[in-house]
């Protein structure tokens, strides 16, 4: 039977990182406090609600909780640090379902 180990922890993203071997392979995982994504939500919200204090010459966009960049990777194939991407981050970043996401208004 496999034994999971404790690689490191994360303190900024609440999240800590683990490796599990299993004879000739070897599995890591990432686990986050789910507290950790309704903050980044929140956070959101407050900076999209206060368009009027931006900078104008910087443009936030949004914040995109580790979990959710995993899930657009092993789902949809999506990386969202891989610049040939950008179009499909944007895609979604712009839809509906993960509005929650942008820290403005609008679409990208």
């Amino acid at each position: 039977m496999a034994t999971e180990y404790l690689l490191d922890v994360d303190p900024v993203a609440r999240a800590w990182n683990t490796i599990e071997f299993d004879g000739d392979s070897f599995i890591i995982r990432r686990y986050w406090e789910s507290s950790d994504v309704d903050e980044i939500l929140r956070a959101n919200a407050e900076e999209r609600a206060d368009g009027a204090k931006r900078d104008p010459d910087i443009q936030h966009v949004a914040r995109i909780p580790d979990i959710v960049q995993y899930q657009w990777l092993h789902t949809l194939g999506v990386n969202t640090l891989d610049p040939n991407h950008q179009k499909k981050v944007n895609e979604l970043l712009s839809s509906r379902e993960y509005y929650k996401l942008r820290t403005g208004g609008g679409r990208l």
